[in-house]
């Protein structure tokens, strides 16, 4: 039986072929680019991404389900395998956390905790790795706070901002805001 694999997109990364469940055989994972992943079957597959930072770096990962709903465990590992973030929390779909300069490991396992109970989830989903400079970091010695200005969906209509801009901005379920 072959496995399900997600479809490429401009600019995405996909996950390598399987067994890619160790640090080993970890897919890479780039600042600022969305991977596209898929769980097996089995709701015991593991999907293993790496990461390396050149310097202090605030780092997001997030997740989202490509094919209906469901959601992803995620954990945070540094290169010696020490667990910073483990996949327990009620936001277990996303990580936030400052991290210096090295190789880090996210491991991406479908299911949620329901009530205490893991409840596994399979099929295709993307996660995004984006990388702020950390606050002191030369590069943004302050951040500026601006709103978003509709309409600003879609490539024509992008909103600019700059690196050390942050954005306030309400986003519907019918809306799309696009920087």
């Amino acid at each position: 039986v072959a496995a399900y694999a997600p479809a490429q997109q401009a600019g995405n990364l996909l996950e390598a072929p399987e067994p890619n469940d160790t640090f080993w055989t970890a897919s890479v994972l780039q600042c600022g680019r969305q991977a596209l992943g898929n769980i097996g079957f089995s709701g015991v597959d593991t999907d293993v991404w790496s990461f390396t930072l050149s310097g202090d770096r605030e780092v997001l990962v997030s997740s989202s389900p490509r094919d209906g709903t469901g959601s992803l465990l995620l954990w945070l590992k540094d290169e010696s395998g020490t667990l910073l973030v483990g996949n327990d929390r009620d936001d277990h779909d996303r990580i936030r956390v400052e991290l210096t300069a090295g190789t880090y490991y996210v491991g991406a396992i479908g299911g949620r905790i329901v009530d205490g109970n893991y409840m596994p989830w399979f099929g295709n989903y993307a996660l995004d790795l984006v990388c702020y400079p950390v606050s002191g970091d030369a590069r943004c010695a302050s951040f500026t706070q601006s709103t978003e200005v509709e309409p600003n969906g879609g490539a024509a209509n992008a909103q600019p901002i700059s690196c050390c801009e942050t954005i306030a901005a309400t986003l519907n379920p019918w809306d799309t805001d696009t920087y």
